[in-house]
């Protein structure tokens, strides 16, 4: 089964306006997507009650690709094409933690670019950002180490020359000094595990700014489970005492 994974950011406002609202480019260039209030509006899981939204993200690829044309019975070639993803936003009013179904990079562009958009229709106050205050979740890496049943994969910065990233692995890489010493620093960027919850083992990541995936089955959705990744998500930040 694919990896799955969630964006998880903090935002200290977060008031969109009812309806579908077409997002600009920037707050007043071309239209990258859209928001709307889902149907259902929201969900409770454990003890968390969240709004949730639909959401599209219009992205133009710069990319040569040949796509073959039937009225002219032949492979047109293009320097460019435009994909256009569909994802769901969660969001809690009470903690103002956000969770986005979209990779990281297209969370952090449409919230960018959400971020710039006021509208002036009244449907909130005139001005007023509808999106502010976003940042990434700062794990405590060493917290969720102790945690974990097992630590797989560390990942951290590195200042050596030519080298960026350095990456320690295995079931004994805590007992690694310099992968230690970058968890108990604050300067690692990832960690793979697994989490126990409930009585099942999850191999999952996390990574800064605010990123969790999960390598094992989760359930599929169902009419009494309508948002397994979304459950499992806060399960797990709960099990790593991320979130109570």
């Amino acid at each position: 089964m694919a990896a799955k994974s969630m964006s998880i950011r903090q935002v200290t406002t977060f008031d969109i306006p009812s309806g579908k609202y077409e997002v600009l480019a920037g707050g007043n260039g071309v239209a990258i997507g859209t928001i709307q209030e889902a149907q259902p509006k929201d969900v409770a899981i454990e003890r968390h009650t969240l709004l949730i939204y639909n959401a599209t993200y219009q992205e133009t690829i710069q990319e040569q690709i040949t796509v073959f044309d039937p009225e002219a019975d032949d492979y047109i070639p293009y320097e460019q094409y435009q994909t256009e993803r569909n994802f769901k936003i969660y969001y809690n009013t009470q903690s103002h933690m956000l969770f986005s179904s979209a990779p990281s990079s297209i969370t952090r562009k449409f919230l960018n670019h959400l971020e710039k958009n006021s509208p002036q229709d009244g449907s909130i106050q005139p001005g007023k950002p509808m999106v502010g205050g976003i940042y990434g979740i700062q794990f405590e890496f060493k917290s969720v180490a102790d945690i974990l049943q097992t630590t797989k994969v560390i990942r951290f910065g590195s200042e050596d020359e030519h080298v960026n990233t350095k990456t320690f692995s295995g079931d004994g890489v805590v007992q690694n000094d310099e992968a230690n010493d970058a968890i108990a620093n604050d300067e690692a960027t990832q960690l793979i595990g697994i989490v126990r919850i409930g009585t099942k083992d999850y191999t999952i990541s996390i990574s800064k700014p605010g990123t969790l995936v999960v390598y094992s089955n989760i359930p599929n959705a169902s009419d009494e489970k309508p948002f397994p990744l979304l459950e499992f998500t806060l399960q797990a930040l709960m099990e790593l005492k991320i979130i109570e």
